[in-house]
């Protein structure tokens, strides 16, 4: 544990990004690749894409290598600076690998409000019996590659796949509603999945990734912690180059142990609006100063899944 004067601190680190600790390792690559975290292969490398192969000789989810089940919920609308960090992998999904390690968001973890979005990492271990009902309940050895289109126009789309076959559903304003069909109940199915899962599972404790945004000069937030976690000034891209960037961008990869327990210890306070104020209410941000600047900084657990920029795509 951490005594009160680091905490009281918000602890600065190594170098010039992250001030005071020599064992620390932070990663400031906010718009090139970042390194990788620990992972024996990339999500490219597990997914295979490009085949329609009906089957795969996959009647098991925990058999083979790599990811053997995901269910991935991505895009919206519009999203909001940090909904584009939060929701890179889905704002909702579950990933199985041939271990039955299973990692997943979506859930709601304990002391946070019912109104706020939460994007909040788990992990787990499948039983045997889970394995078996999972397989079951999804159909898994029926699998066919498909693609779907439905009526609705926030710009969704789902994602089921495991290698070599992937499922989509995807909404249009102007298509044709489709009605509940068995892609439909297979996804219906894996949120339910995520949900039990995400009660059962641990919090991540590993590395986060973390975007820090400039706020225009003329935004305020008397209430925001004089010391920030980072040196926000030096990792932090504009608010304008923010809204240039897609989902896939990799942000920077945070791996000091202090500084990533004490951004996670953030997320409460965050999201019971301890920070909030008019000028930034989104309430998945926590807003930092440093020599009368304001800035944003968002941040996202990382699973060992992920390529070296933070993605997981069945593509």
């Amino acid at each position: 544990m951490h005594n009160e004067s680091a905490r009281a601190s918000l602890v600065r680190g190594c170098g010039a990004t992250v001030r005071g600790s020599a064992a620390c390792v932070l990663f400031a690559l906010l718009l090139v690749g970042c390194g990788g975290q620990g992972s024996t292969d990339s999500a490219g490398g597990y997914a295979g894409s490009g085949s329609d192969s009906p089957r795969d000789g996959a009647g098991r989810i925990c058999d083979g290598t790599g990811i053997r089940f995901a269910w991935q919920s991505m895009g919206m609308g519009f999203p909001t600076v940090g909904q584009k960090l939060a929701c890179q992998n889905g704002g909702a999904y579950l990933f199985v690998d041939a271990e039955c390690h299973y990692w997943t968001q979506g859930g709601r973890p304990e002391g946070m409000p019912d109104d706020v979005e939460i994007y909040v990492a788990r992990t787990g271990q499948l039983t045997a019996e889970q394995e078996e009902q999972l397989s079951s309940d999804m159909g898994y050895a029926d699998w066919t590659a498909r693609a779907e289109v439905d009526s609705y126009a926030d710009g969704t789309a789902e994602y089921l796949w495991r290698p070599g076959l992937t499922m989509t559903l995807s909404g249009n304003l102007f298509a044709k509603p489709l009605g509940q069909t068995q892609l439909k109940t297979w996804i219906d199915t894996a949120a339910s999945w995520s949900g039990k899962l995400y009660d059962a599972g641990t919090d991540m404790d590993g590395p986060l990734r973390v975007r820090a945004v400039t706020a225009p000069a003329e935004m305020t937030n008397p209430g925001a912690p004089e010391s920030p976690l980072l040196d926000v000034a030096e990792m932090a891209i504009t608010w304008d180059n923010d809204a240039l960037l897609d989902m896939s961008d990799p942000a920077t990869l945070v791996t000091d142990p202090d500084v990533v327990e004490l951004l996670r210890e953030q997320r409460v306070p965050i999201a019971n609006g301890e920070y909030a104020d008019p000028n930034n209410p989104d309430r998945i941000v926590l807003p930092v100063q440093e020599d009368g600047q304001l800035y944003f900084v968002y941040f996202r657990d990382v699973i060992p899944l992920e390529d070296d920029n933070g993605l997981i795509r069945p593509y």
